[in-house]
């Protein structure tokens, strides 16, 4: 919460103070929890994939460690989302394909939104804009129906983004009211800080 609010600083030493506390403490799930939860969202939000990369590797530790089906889908998704803010699309969709398809299999279907708001985004980066504008709604559904609506204000961001990029002129209108969406629902979610008001006069222009 405070890096949405802006406090970029003060969420990166709670995260540093908190890994340390379940370093020490719980080197097993409660640790794999943090780096869930506070180190790697933080990470990447702040631009520092080599921590995120760190956490991953830790999670995939714990997991082959006490032989964990969660933590291996989880380290997976982290990883996926790292390659694909380096611009790695290819190599993180199919990572991120692959960890929906074990969620399916498995049953496990915790974080299936956001695991699908981030494959739409490496769609989008392969250019492949039909697809992602598919796979981005079939986040929004899973959204409302699984108690993640926390990440709806993302997904329609990012919904924004690929309609703006399907045709030009004829898709504004969708994409404002993509992104308009995000920036109330956000706001009534408490989200919008000093961070999301900078993210908003960005989006509105």
């Amino acid at each position: 919460m405070l890096c949405l609010q802006g406090y970029a600083d003060q969420a990166k030493e709670q995260a540093r103070i908190s890994l340390e506390e379940a370093e020490a403490a719980d080197p097993g799930f409660t640790l794999c929890w943090v780096l869930h939860h506070a180190v790697c969202p933080i990470a990447l939000l702040t631009g520092d994939i080599a921590i995120t990369d760190r956490g991953v590797a830790t999670m995939t530790d714990v997991a082959t460690r006490l032989d964990a089906a969660l933590w291996r889908i989880l380290a997976s998704y982290w990883e996926g989302k790292a390659l694909v803010e380096r611009g790695e699309f290819a190599q993180g969709s199919a990572l991120l394909r692959r960890v929906l398809d074990t969620c399916e299999q498995t049953g496990w279907h915790i974080c299936n939104a956001e695991f699908l708001g981030v494959l739409a985004r490496g769609l989008v980066g392969l250019g492949r804009l039909d697809v992602a504008l598919v796979t981005v709604e079939k986040a929004l559904t899973t959204a409302e129906h699984s108690g993640e609506r926390y990440s709806i204000p993302e997904l329609l961001r990012i919904k924004g983004e690929v309609v703006l990029r399907q045709a030009a002129t004829e898709s504004m209108s969708a994409a404002e009211g993509c992104f308009f969406g995000a920036i109330a629902l956000a706001r009534e979610q408490d989200f919008f800080g000093n961070c999301g008001r900078r993210s908003a006069s960005a989006i509105c222009g």
